[in-house]
C-alpha cells in the first residue's frame, strides 16, 4: 500500500516528537548534561562553549528528519518538486537562524535564571513566547525563504466570496514555496492576525474552495478557537517549562542544569 505524502509528513511529525522524548528521557535517566555541561553558577566562556555543543548535536540528530521531510519526501510525492541546491541552501538558512535564536533564548533564560531564580526565568520564557506569536510571520520568512507572491484572480474572487457570505475583511497574505506541504494558517497575536495562503493551494482550488479554505480560517479568528489554541498553547508551554525546571538535577542557573 502507497503512503500517501499527508501521511507519510504524519508519520515523520510523530517520529521526531518521539525522538526528542526518548533522547530526553535518556538523558534524564543517566543526568548526562550534569556530567558533560557546565555546571558552574557564574558566567564562564565555557557556557557559551555547553550551549554551542548542546545545539550541535540537536542539529546532528534532527539532519535526517530535515533532509526527509525538506527534500526526499516532497520529491517522492512530486519528483522536482525541491532542488538540491534550494534544499541545501535553505536548510542551512533555517538551521543558522534557529541556533541563533536557540543560544540567544537560553543564554537570556540562564541570565534571568541566575538573577531571580525560577521565577525570573519562566518570565522570559513567557515573553520570548509572546515575541515569537508577535513576529510569527517574518521569523517564518526569514527561516523558511518565504516569499509574497503576486495576487490573483482566484484568490480576489474568493475573498469576494468570504464578504458575502459574511466575514469581515482580514488582511491575507500570499506566500510560495517550492513543498506542496506548506498550506498556510492563522499568524499574529489574537486581535492582530493575518491569514497565510499558500501559492499552491491557489493554484489547485477553485475560487469556490480557495474561499472555504480562507472563510474556515477566518471562522477560527471570529469564533474564538484561534485564541484559545494560543492561551493553551502557552499555558502548556509554562506549565512543562516549570515542571522541568523542578525535575532533580534539572534548574535554571547553569547550562548543565538548563
Amino acid at each position: 500500500m502507497t503512503i500517501t505524502y499527508a501521511r507519510s509528513r504524519l508519520w515523520l511529525g510523530i517520529s521526531g516528537v518521539g525522538a526528542m522524548v526518548v533522547i530526553s528521557t535518556m538523558m534524564l535517566v543517566t543526568g548526562w548534561p550534569l556530567q558533560l555541561l557546565p555546571g558552574g553558577r557564574s558566567w564562564t566562556g565555557s557556557d557559551f562553549a555547553g550551549l554551542l555543543a548542546v545545539i550541535a548535536c540537536l542539529v546532528m540528530v534532527m539532519a535526517p528528519l530535515d533532509l526527509l521531510g525538506g527534500y526526499l519526501l516532497p520529491n517522492r510525492s512530486r519528483p522536482g518538486t525541491v532542488g538540491k541546491a534550494a534544499f541545501f541552501t535553505s536548510w542551512v538558512r533555517g538551521v543558522l537562524i534557529q541556533s541563533l535564536f536557540f543560544c540567544s533564548a537560553s543564554l537570556v533564560i540562564l541570565a534571568a535564571g541566575r538573577l531571580s531564580g525560577l521565577v525570573g526565568a519562566s518570565t522570559v520564557v513567557f515573553s520570548i513566547g509572546l515575541l515569537l506569536v508577535t513576529f510569527q510571520l517574518r521569523i517564518a520568512r526569514w527561516v523558511a525563504g518565504l516569499k509574497i507572491a503576486k495576487r490573483s484572480a482566484t484568490l480576489d474572487a474568493a475573498l469576494q466570496h468570504t464578504s458575502a457570505w459574511g466575514y469581515k475583511p482580514q488582511r491575507v497574505v500570499f506566500l510560495e514555496h517550492e513543498d506542496t506541504g506548506f498550506t498556510g494558517g492563522v499568524v499574529g497575536l489574537p486581535g492582530m492576525e493575518s491569514i497565510v495562503i499558500a501559492e499552491s493551494s491557489v493554484k489547485r482550488l477553485s475560487p469556490d474552495q480557495l474561499a472555504a479554505t480562507i472563510a474556515r480560517r477566518m471562522e477560527a479568528i471570529r469564533g474564538g478557537s484561534r485564541l484559545r489554541g494560543v492561551v493553551v498553547a502557552f499555558g502548556w508551554v509554562m506549565v512543562g517549562f516549570v515542571l522541568s525546571a523542578s525535575l532533580p538535577g534539572a534548574g535554571v542557573t547553569s547550562v548543565g542544569e538548563l
